[in-house]
């Protein structure tokens, strides 16, 4: 199971998105070989079709600054930019915990939902063991497949969940009646 997951996501237009395929191609190709390099996937968001999310997932940290460094040297990064006209925000995320199945083991159309929650400074580890309550919680929904969550590793006040569902309906009785947070909609689509 993955220890890192690096989540970088991103706004592209109509007219470039064909090179966002290219562009997870070059990032696959470049790091496939890494030992403890888990997969790369590529997600769209269900209420705004230009926004993407891109998740590559490793063992652990020392494997992703591996990864990111010969994607850097190999200027793949710097082309993807050039090529799709954007800056992709990208976060490493510490898995903390995760259940059932992972992002990269999801077919193509499946769901994951992100949500992203801040606590004050020094309060992180109250916003962890509350997000473990909510998603043991979840397990008992159907059509729930599995989840993971952890911190940005820069900044652990910064929680990311992920959890994976088999259809919207099972996505929509997760909600609560009021969020305080935004919870985001992804479909895979590479």
């Amino acid at each position: 199971m993955p220890k890192v997951i690096s989540c970088s996501q991103m706004l592209v237009l109509p007219e470039f998105e064909e090179n966002l395929f290219s562009f997870l191609d070059q990032i696959r190709r470049s790091i496939e070989r890494l030992p403890g390099f888990r997969g790369s996937t590529l997600w769209r968001h269900l209420d705004l079709p230009e926004h993407f999310m891109i998740l590559t997932q490793f063992d652990d940290e020392s494997v992703a600054d591996q990864a990111w460094t010969k994607l850097a040297d190999e200027e793949i990064m710097d082309r993807g930019i050039t090529d799709l006209q954007t800056v992709p925000d990208t976060r490493r995320i510490r898995v903390a915990r995760q259940y059932g199945v992972q992002p990269n083991d999801i077919e193509l159309g499946g769901l994951l939902s992100m949500s992203i929650r801040n606590a004050n400074s020094g309060y992180g580890h109250e916003l962890m063991d509350e997000l473990d309550v909510i998603f043991e919680s979840l397990h008992v929904i159907p059509g729930f497949k599995g989840s993971c969550f952890g911190p940005n590793s820069k900044l652990p006040e910064e929680v990311f969940g992920l959890a994976i569902w088999s259809d919207l309906r099972s996505f929509q009785a997760s909600l609560p009646a009021k969020s305080p947070y935004e919870i985001s909609l992804f479909s895979r689509i590479s």
